[in-house]
């Protein structure tokens, strides 16, 4: 699968000759017996066994294997008997960022542009929610207080999010990151 460690594959020749081992088609490189995946698709593996003055050369063989994505397309956490927290995978690819200058309230900073991924990823479903967030963090910021169990949260700074060296271990990931550890879900 895409992301997993680099692989070696054998293949030996009755003639006891060495035998090379090359990517013929497909996302993969070779590097002597080891193989590396660098994208999805269809790959196929070239073995070839040149001969010498006693053994003429032998056959050429190919095999084809399909490299997947290891990033699951959708991804459920629970974090209480009755709150979820769903991821969906972004495949990897291009795509454009920004929103066109004629959208209503475009800002400056907001200029679309191209961005460019190898790996797909995991990206929350929908905006975190205020229960969600509670059910990680133990605190509710958000200033709507009606019906505010499926209200995206708000009212928090980007540090609150992230964690800064002032509240490092507080921040909603760093909390976020200690649940799924406590919970075998991350290594």
């Amino acid at each position: 699968m895409l992301g997993d460690p680099s692989f070696e594959v054998f293949s030996s020749a009755t003639s006891g000759l060495p035998v090379t081992l090359t990517v013929a088609s497909g996302p993969a490189t070779a590097n002597g017996n080891t193989i590396t995946l660098i994208g999805m698709g269809t790959v196929t593996l070239r073995c070839e066994q040149s001969g010498d003055s006693n053994f003429l050369p032998a056959p050429v063989v190919e095999r084809t294997f399909q490299a997947l994505d290891a990033v699951p397309a959708r991804l459920v956490i629970p974090l209480k008997p009755d709150v979820e927290l769903t991821f969906v995978r972004v495949p990897a690819g291009k795509m454009t960022l920004g929103s066109p200058e004629s959208e209503l309230g475009h800002r400056s900073e907001e200029n679309r542009r191209e961005f460019s991924r190898v790996e797909s990823f995991l990206m929350g479903a929908t905006e975190v929610t205020q229960e969600q967030y509670q059910a990680i963090t133990g605190l509710r910021p958000s200033y709507y207080r009606r019906d505010w169990k499926n209200r995206p949260v708000e009212q928090i700074l980007f540090s609150d999010i992230e964690g800064l060296p002032n509240n490092s271990g507080k921040s909603f990931l760093a909390k976020f990151n200690t649940y799924l550890r406590e919970h075998g879900l991350l290594a």
